[in-house]
């Protein structure tokens, strides 16, 4: 990632996964701009554009998005907040929405002038989205439901919601040294089922990371 003193950020990144086909899934190329305000620059309000790239070629429904973010910290900057919106495009197009509270407690101070500690960095999000609905495959399952099938598979092959589709709990430590950054974490995935889904379960990882920052003259 890449950010400059007047608020223009770049940056790319990537998913891999273990147990997918291929295991690199996907790589996302952002750029935006983001200014802090407030005494404290403890307000700060983002607007970028990223684009999507999947390895599977068949995945284009949504290979862009706008996103807007608003972050919100304690003077501090132990505790904060964060609201995100999302409009995504490509052959289909979508909404969704992030709230999240976050915080950074140091844990140990290794050595303050250097920048070297240790510190927690939880963060619990939930995920609201929109989606389409295919009423066809529910005529199977339904079809003894009268109600069902007037009031929604009568009337229309499909309808949009938009609801909470996950809440997410990420435990991550991250170790500092001087401007290297590694973060390992454990994350916690709690899934929302539409009303006609069965219950979904939900699911766990682990995540490792690691940064370095540097300036550009």
């Amino acid at each position: 990632m890449y950010e400059n003193s007047n608020g223009i950020f770049a940056g790319i990144s990537g998913s891999f996964y273990s147990d997918f086909d291929p295991k690199w899934d996907l790589t996302v190329i952002t750029a935006g701009y983001g200014k802090n305000f407030g005494k404290k620059d403890n307000l700060r309000a983002e607007l970028s554009y990223s684009r999507y790239i999947f390895s599977d070629s068949d995945s284009n429904d949504f290979e862009n998005s706008i996103d807007a973010t608003l972050h919100l910290s304690t003077n501090s900057g132990s505790f904060g907040s964060s609201i995100s919106s999302a409009y995504l495009f490509g052959d289909r197009s979508g909404f969704q929405s992030y709230v999240s509270i976050y915080g950074d407690l140091k844990l140990v101070n290794l050595d303050i002038k250097k920048g070297k500690n240790i510190s927690f960095h939880p963060d619990l999000s939930f995920q609201f989205a929109s989606e389409n609905i295919d009423t066809s495959r529910f005529d199977d399952l339904l079809s003894d439901s009268p109600l069902i099938n007037t009031i929604i598979g009568r009337i229309t092959d499909s309808f949009e919601t938009f609801s909470l589709r996950n809440i997410q709990l990420k435990l991550p430590l991250v170790f500092e040294l001087n401007n290297l950054q590694i973060e390992a974490g454990y994350n916690v995935n709690f899934p929302s089922a539409f009303e006609f889904e069965s219950s979904v379960e939900n699911t766990s990882f682990f995540n490792i990371g690691i940064s370095y920052i540097f300036d550009l003259k």
